[in-house]
């Protein structure tokens, strides 16, 4: 188990502090009533006190400078698994809270019992001593301030058990437990138990108790036999005395008897005449109860008539009153149906005449109707002509070859190629014409008629007629040849260019270009126009605007079904004059309407208020009625059950002398029972009795020891007193010394028993071995090598823990040590048992020293550092809280600082006082303690200052401040002062830093 980190808040000096504790070693440094002892201690009743505490345990807690509840969080791991407690301290509205981490979270009883099992520790419960059975949860691994010098043998007290299974799973049962040993013990424990009980006194039964019992036998027969013969003398004695006795008692009896006889007597006479008085009391109260309740009817008669004659007084104006009022409502009924019948007509005219206004509406509503459907269609119309010329356009275009700007310039280009290459060769070529001929020519294939010209640019025959045949070669050579195969090149590549586009020369693609692009020009300008006239919505508006010419229609249909005999009109124009002059009407009709409405209305008012009015008037009416009923049916039960009022004066006169004549016996019944006293004739009763009782219970008594007298004398004196006590002396001096022998041989028997134990003895030191082992590892860092410790294992408990020193053969027991070494050996005691027991907590335990090495000088605190630093090496958490952090630098712990508190406010003229008044960084408590005024150095006496090094000495000299301030029984402040003005006086010596304990001068 290990300590995660712990946040106090609102917990006496702390407003909200948190720890982060390392999992090996962690320090918690400040100055004094910095908080140190206060915040460990808050975590440690966060762990073991129960959260609904209340009283003085909590009021311990309660911060004086902070509001709130006091809380505390801890964080902490255990059996692998990490949780969050959360304790708020609230008296019994405590809350606990403990939630695993990714797990489940418990609240209340289930969490404190949970955590109780995951600490292994037993609920400490509440009510008296609580703080001091909360101290004892884990006492042996938590070091309080002040106690670290005290021995630890005792606080491990509840791990007892599992300690010893630790120290057997270690190997120690080997040695405690052979089977030689337990066969032998076991023999000399039967043989003891035989005949020692564990009081070591003979055991029921054994030869030695046989031998005890027949020597206090003949002991007790020996005082028998002299006391008999004493016994004698002593009856005839007492015979004498108990006659005596019953002799007197006897006459006692007899006068008792007589008194007790007459106060009996009397008491007959006062229970007759209690008797009767109860039997006169109930009368004379019957009496006057009927006296009473004729009374009672009598009043409650004249009242009733009373009451009758004021209601019916009373009733006649409401009456009249009431008739005015139907007056009123009838006249006003009468008002509000001619109003309500002339606003009926308004409303039927105003109706006739927005039914006919309604139906103008229409017929203006079925004109605009039929006008948007007609404007709608003659757009239709221009827009399917426009389509039409744009399908026509799209016709013309699409047998045209494909021929654009670009594919045009890239023609021309080709053909001014080619004529350039033509230009060449026409340069080179020779020309023939023939001017005229009487026969045909023919160049080459073909006919050259007479005036025709021919350009020749390679050789050519001429053939006129049918006998001449000429060869014309032209001139330039190879250069002619060149300019024939570019004119062949340049025509090939415009032939190329002029085939993709289905067309034979340029001029005709230039032709071809101008008729498509006024085509496409056409085209641009009707789809342009396509689009001012339908945005492709135009057939929707166009069905819409029917649809709602069809409803229209439908609507004047219907509206002149409602308004027979109008005429139709002849176009809208005539439509919205009509719907003009009808609205007009109507709205005239509507103020009629609308003014006769509300003339109607005030007259519904009225007659409402009218009827109200008369409502409550004969509602007040009919309640004054119905009580009047009531009060008189109630006058009428009245004289029923009581009679008219001659008879009931007559009642009242005999009721009136009964009562009088039932008080006067009464009267006279309670002067006879007061004359007999009958309390002071109980008293003498009980007091004859109890002295008749007595004298009985004597002359009993004196008869029982006559008896046993006259007994006594008749048995005793039928022997020998002498010669028996002769007997009995011989009998005695037997079984002394058949005692004496039995005793010899059982104590050899219980001496070899106890030398085998001595024995076992040394073997038990074997079984404590692991520990003492533990604790010398850990004292070999500070006192050096050979150091070490002896634990003594008896009667199943650890004790007489002793302390080697190096090269010492000598044992010096605890208590006989110094302040330092004791805190050493105690320190290096606490770290091995948390060692052994870390197994069964996960491997590891937090261990806890508040200000635990104040008797250890500077040398001596760096030494004890390798005893913690071996302590965590081992997996042990060790949390150290000290005024000095700076000692325990070479530690390498996680370092937390804490810092002094501010001084509280107080009201001007108040002495000033530590905001803190439950625990300084001393750890003194001031629960249940008056606080008191915290005096100057100046203001101690020197009465204060004896007391105080009085107790110092009591301590050795030496002592941590809070145990020495326990000791004086002193508040904080009072001790801080006393010990400053002795400090300065040079009577004592504090120690290191602001002082965490105080010396006497060598």
């Amino acid at each position: 188990m290990k300590i995660v980190s712990a946040t106090v808040r609102n917990y006496r000096i702390h407003r909200e502090t948190r720890v982060d504790f390392d999992p090996s070693l962690t320090l918690i440094g400040g100055p004094n009533e910095s908080g140190k002892s206060t915040f460990i201690e808050a975590v440690h009743r966060g762990l073991f006190l129960k959260s609904r505490i209340t009283g003085e345990g909590r009021q311990g807690m309660v911060s004086s400078l902070y509001p709130g509840h006091p809380e505390v969080e801890i964080v902490f791991r255990a059996g692998g698994k990490e949780y969050r407690l959360q304790k708020r301290f609230s008296g019994a509205g405590g809350t606990t809270t403990l939630s695993e981490s990714g797990g489940a979270s418990r609240q209340g009883d289930e969490a404190e019992s949970l955590l109780n099992a995951l600490l292994q520790v037993e609920d400490v419960g509440g009510g008296r001593n609580l703080a001091d059975r909360i101290l004892q949860q884990w006492a042996h691994l938590w070091v309080w301030q002040g106690k670290s010098g005290h021995d630890p043998s005792g606080d491990a007290a509840s791990e007892q058990n599992a300690l010893l299974a630790r120290l057997q799973q270690e190997g120690g049962a080997v040695a405690l437990q052979s089977p030689r040993d337990a066969e032998v013990a076991g023999r000399f424990a039967e043989r003891s138990a035989a005949l020692f009980t564990q009081a070591g006194r003979p055991k029921a039964g054994s030869e030695l108790q046989q031998a005890e019992a027949r020597l206090e036998a003949a002991r007790a027969a020996r005082q028998d036999a002299a006391g008999r013969q004493q016994r004698l003398v002593d009856a005839a004695s007492a015979f004498d005395e108990a006659e005596e006795t019953i002799r007197r008692t006897t006459a006692d009896l007899e006068s008792l008897a007589a008194g007790l006889r007459k106060v009996e007597e009397q008491l007959a006479a006062a229970q007759t005449l209690k008797a009767r008085e109860e039997q006169q009391a109930l009368a004379s109260a019957r009496a006057e109860e009927r006296l009473a309740d004729l009374l009672k009817a009598d009043g409650q008669i004249d009242t009733l008539r009373r009451e009758i004659r004021a209601l019916e007084a009373a009733l006649a104006p409401g009456r009249e009153e009431a008739e005015r009022a139907r007056d009123r409502r009838e006249e006003r009924r009468a008002q509000a149906q001619l109003a309500a019948k002339a606003h009926g007509e308004a409303a039927a005219e105003a109706r006739l005449l927005r039914q006919r206004c309604d139906l103008a509406r229409a017929w203006v509503e079925r004109f605009d109707c039929d006008a948007r459907c007609r404007r709608l269609a003659g757009r239709l119309e221009d827009a399917q002509k426009i389509r039409d010329s744009i399908r026509s356009l799209r016709d013309d275009l699409a047998p045209l070859p494909r021929v654009d700007a670009d594919s045009l310039g890239r023609l021309r280009q080709l053909q001014a190629h080619a004529d350039r290459a033509a230009a060449t060769l026409e340069a080179m070529a020779a020309g023939i014409e023939v001017v005229s001929s009487g026969r045909p020519v023919r160049i080459g294939d073909r006919e050259a008629p007479a005036g025709s010209a021919h350009r020749v640019t390679d050789a050519v025959d001429i053939f006129i007629g049918e006998d001449v045949h000429l060869r014309v070669r032209p001139g330039g050579g190879n250069s002619l040849a060149e300019a024939r195969d570019s004119l062949r090149a340049a025509g090939d590549a415009l032939r190329e260019a002029l085939d993709p586009l289905g067309v034979d020369s340029v001029a005709r693609a230039a032709e071809i270009l101008n008729v498509r692009e006024g085509l496409q020009s056409k085209l641009e300008r009707e789809q342009s126009r396509l689009g001012d006239f339908d945005d492709g919505s135009l057939e929707g508006d166009l069905a819409e605007a029917r649809e709602a010419l069809a409803a229209a229609e439908g609507e004047v249909d219907r509206r002149s079904r409602l308004v027979p005999g109008t005429r139709e009109p002849l176009d809208r124009d005539r439509a919205a004059a009509w719907r003009q002059g009808e609205e007009q009407a109507l709205e005239r009709a509507e103020e009629e309407e609308t003014t006769k409405k509300a003339a109607g209305q005030a007259a519904g008012e009225a007659f409402d208020a009218a009827e109200q009015a008369l409502v409550q008037l004969a509602a007040a009416i009919g309640a004054q009625e119905a009580h009047l009923v009531e009060i008189q049916a109630q006058l009428r039960l009245l004289l029923t059950n009581h009679g008219e009022d001659a008879s009931r004066l007559e009642a009242l006169r005999a009721a009136g002398e009964a009562a009088a004549e039932a008080r006067a016996a009464l009267e006279q019944t309670r002067a006879q029972l007061a004359r007999l006293q009958p309390q002071q004739l109980e008293r003498d009763r009980s007091r004859l009795e109890r002295a008749v009782r007595t004298q009985e219970e004597q002359r009993q008594k004196a008869r029982e020891q006559r008896a046993a007298s006259r007994a006594a004398l008749t048995l005793d004196g039928s022997e020998d007193p002498l010669a028996e006590l002769v007997r009995a002396d011989v009998r005695e001096r037997a079984a002394r010394e058949y005692h004496e022998s039995v005793r010899r041989r059982a104590e050899a028997v219980r001496l070899l028993g106890r030398l085998f134990e001595e024995e076992r003895r040394v073997l038990a030191e074997r079984f404590t071995r692991p520990l003492a082992e533990r604790i010398s590892d850990y004292l070999a860092g500070v006192l050096g090598p050979g150091a070490r410790a002896v634990v003594t294992f008896d009667g199943g408990v650890f004790k007489g823990l002793r302390l080697v020193r190096p090269g010492a053969a000598e044992a010096f027991p605890f208590d006989a040590l110094s302040g330092g070494a004791r805190e050493q050996l105690a320190a290096a005691v606490r770290l091995a048992t948390a060692e052994l027991l870390a197994a069964n907590h996960g491997g590891s335990l937090p261990v806890v020293f508040d200000d635990s090495f104040a008797f250890s000088d500077p040398l001596r605190v760096r030494n004890l550092q390798r005893m913690l630093d071996l302590a965590a090496a081992r997996g042990l958490q060790v949390i150290v809280l000290t005024c000095n952090p700076s000692d325990y630098a070479p530690l390498g712990a996680r370092q937390t600082l804490l810092s002094p508190a501010p001084v509280q406010p107080v009201e001007p003229g108040q002495p000033s006082q530590p905001v803190q008044p439950g625990v300084d960084d001393m750890g003194l408590h001031a629960e249940g303690a008056v606080m008191e005024e915290a005096p100057s150095a100046a203001e101690t006496t020197e009465a204060d200052g004896d007391a105080f090094l009085a107790a110092l000495q009591g301590l050795g000299g030496k002592s941590g401040n809070q145990a020495l301030c326990e000791r004086l029984g002193w508040t904080g402040e009072r001790y801080a002062a006393v010990k400053t003005r002795l400090a300065r006086e040079g009577r004592i010596i504090t120690g290191k830093g602001r002082g965490g304990s105080v010396m006497q001068p060598a």
